[in-house]
């Protein structure tokens, strides 16, 4: 009988150490399957957030693009705006000049002249060509004829209004017989030497550009306009 119960005994200790291995190996395995899985939600957790910076850095780059794009949005906005104010201000130092010396802007010609009397000359503008050397538009054309002796003294000044609008560039003929010339009529007591004409008022248009032209366009007709009054000033064309 001892004998059994010590063989039971065996068993059973043998059926305990069984069972602690196999809880010893549940428990390992439990173990190493939470380690995967927290690796797993690791791994996970790395690749989001290795994303978000990715998607961070392409936001930034992309914010720092814009902001460059911008910046040379503003700065090419602000050279055409300086540009705009530079040729504003050129156009109103050049209509000025023209206002304030007008006679320097044109140059006259083919003047012809009534004269009167026998031993005192009674001398009136009748007809003149006048030719507009600014890169204005005018009207409102006033203007004066000296007349001087043979040793080159003034011997008197008559008043001219010449009616009628003048293109840059252009020029046109004036006469009493069209009606866009009047003058006044001077006496002269001696023999005329030498008669002048000079514009000495103006009523100046907008500079003559046409506004649907492109920027280069508007900069390249404005340059030439100002190279060909530049070329052309004149204080007054003498007239025989």
């Amino acid at each position: 009988m001892r004998r059994q119960y010590i063989a039971l005994a065996a068993l059973l200790a043998l059926a305990s150490c069984k069972s602690e291995a196999e809880r010893q190996k549940e428990v390992a395995e439990a173990k190493q399957k939470q380690d995967e899985e927290i690796d797993k939600r690791a791994r996970a957790i790395a690749q989001e957030m290795a994303k978000k910076i990715e998607a961070d850095e392409e936001k930034k780059r992309g914010e720092q693009v814009e902001q460059i794009k911008a910046d040379e949005e503003k700065k090419r906005t602000e050279e055409v705006q300086q540009a705009a104010a530079q040729r504003r201000a050129a156009v109103d130092a050049a209509r000025l000049n023209l206002v304030q010396n007008p006679a320097r802007f044109f140059q006259a010609s083919d003047a012809r002249f009534l004269d009167k009397g026998i031993i005192n000359s009674y001398r009136h503008l009748t007809t003149i060509t006048l030719a507009n050397r600014s890169p204005f538009s005018v009207s409102g054309i006033q203007g004066k004829v000296d007349f001087y002796d043979a040793t080159n003294n003034l011997m008197a000044t008559i008043p001219v209004t010449l009616r009628g609008a003048l293109g840059p560039g252009s020029s046109m003929i004036f006469s009493e017989q069209q009606g866009n010339l009047t003058g006044g009529t001077v006496q002269l007591s001696g023999k005329v030497g030498r008669a002048t004409f000079a514009v000495t008022k103006v009523l100046v248009a907008p500079l003559a550009i046409d506004p649907s032209a492109t920027q280069k366009q508007a900069d390249e007709a404005f340059r030439k306009a100002m190279e060909a009054a530049a070329a052309k000033k004149a204080e007054g064309e003498q007239i025989n």
